[in-house]
């Protein structure tokens, strides 16, 4: 998930508490400009969520599949496209 939307994820209920009547659309365009208005220390803890959330992916996704999954470079050269 990228640092916009754990941000997103975390002001929306704050947002909707305010002006519970607007559409999921117009809080997220909100938020939107929350977000642009930022300072890069401010949008700090949300980078740092995306990136350990990347880094996990990346983790089970290796796990998943092996780590040595693929890594022949003639297992190209037997696929047929």
């Amino acid at each position: 998930m990228s640092a916009f939307l754990y941000y997103l994820t975390s002001e929306r209920p704050r947002l909707a508490e305010h002006l519970g009547d607007m559409s999921i659309g117009q809080q997220t365009k909100i938020i939107a400009k929350q977000w642009k208005t930022l300072t890069e220390s401010d949008r700090a803890p949300w980078e740092k969520l995306a990136k350990h959330d990347k880094d996990r992916y990346a983790r089970e996704r290796r796990e998943y599949h092996g780590e040595t999954r693929h890594t022949d470079t003639s297992y190209n050269d037997k696929i047929r496209y």
